[in-house]
């Protein structure tokens, strides 16, 4: 699904998508770099960008030792979905990261800018379509205790709503 997420009518159509993946040595080296890099790392380890990280946080600053105990299994439960979030957003980036870079190296960028450039687009997309507890792609409503307890895995269709109301 995550790939949907990613393309477009113009460099990374579904033809362009296509022709990336079927070149599976650079397709596995491209998710490789990408499943490594700072950024999906970052989503994975929980820092700065991960709900689950704040709200573990501020249990585990209690004084009380069952909130200490709730955070280790807040943690230990969000693993799973967070390697499957890296491994989506990976998957369907690396045909779009692909197809970026090149449109780059067209438009007269050295490789290093193009894929500079590219990773760039390619992180703004995955944060505007995944979902993210960053301040400018939260509602409202997800912000306060409550929000961030009962909308914890509703962050992705919120944005969409949000992204499908600024594009109208």
């Amino acid at each position: 699904i995550s790939m949907a997420n990613f393309v477009n009518w113009t460099d990374n159509n579904i033809l362009a998508v296509g022709k990336a993946v079927a070149n599976q040595k650079n397709y596995w080296k491209t998710f490789m770099e990408l499943m490594n890099s700072d950024f999906l790392k970052q989503r994975r380890d929980g820092k700065k960008i991960s709900e689950e990280a704040e709200i573990a946080k501020s249990l585990r600053e209690t004084k009380n030792p069952l909130s200490h105990l709730w955070s280790k299994m807040i943690q230990l439960g969000y693993a799973p979905t967070k390697f499957a979030d890296s491994f989506a957003i990976a998957a369907g980036g690396a045909p779009f990261y692909i197809n970026r870079t090149k449109t780059y190296e067209a438009q007269g960028f050295s490789n290093a800018e193009a894929k500079k450039k590219a990773f760039d687009d390619f992180r703004m997309l995955a944060e505007t379509h995944q979902q993210s507890s960053r301040q400018d792609k939260v509602s409202n409503v997800q912000r306060g205790l409550t929000g961030r307890l009962v909308y914890s895995f509703s962050g992705a269709p919120f944005q969409m709503a949000r992204e499908q109301k600024k594009a109208g």
